[in-house]
């Protein structure tokens, strides 16, 4: 009978230690969502130097994917662009992807939430007596200079 292949490549394979978890790491009383938890976890995995160093080259090689990238990408508009207004837009637009590409980007329009300032509002004294708006000197609108 031919000779099987091994379940496990022991040669390249990740090793793992499991430890107690320090009674001072907060970090087992709360799950990956950082929703507490009902019983703490009492023990983690931590990896062998080796795989450890593997696991900081895979992020360096990842990392230095992902600057070649945006790299590339910044080139590609910079051939695109003709015009100064779209150099600077494509500035813009560049350094967003470039901080999307880092998870840096909230899209999140926090501008639904505010109404506009129309200095229509009421002022109230220190006293607590409502004061007509144009007393005010702070109500006044003031010319901009050039």
């Amino acid at each position: 009978m031919p000779k099987s292949k091994p379940f496990i490549d022991k040669k390249n394979a990740s090793v793992y230690h499991l430890v107690r978890r320090s009674h001072r790491d907060v970090g087992g009383h709360y799950d990956e969502n950082g929703e507490p938890l009902d019983v703490p976890r009492d023990f983690v995995l931590m990896p062998s130097a080796e795989t450890q160093a593997k696991i900081d080259q895979h992020k360096e090689d990842t990392l230095q994917l992902k600057e070649q990238q945006i790299h590339q990408q910044q080139q590609q508009q910079h051939h695109q662009a003709s015009d100064s207004e779209d150099d600077a837009n494509d500035a813009l637009a560049r350094a967003k992807a470039q901080l999307k590409a880092y998870n840096l980007v909230e899209d999140y329009d926090y501008e639904k939430h505010m109404l506009p300032i129309t200095g229509s509002g009421a002022f109230v004294s220190k006293n607590g007596h409502k004061v007509d708006p144009s007393l005010d000197l702070r109500s006044r609108s003031a010319p901009l200079e050039p």
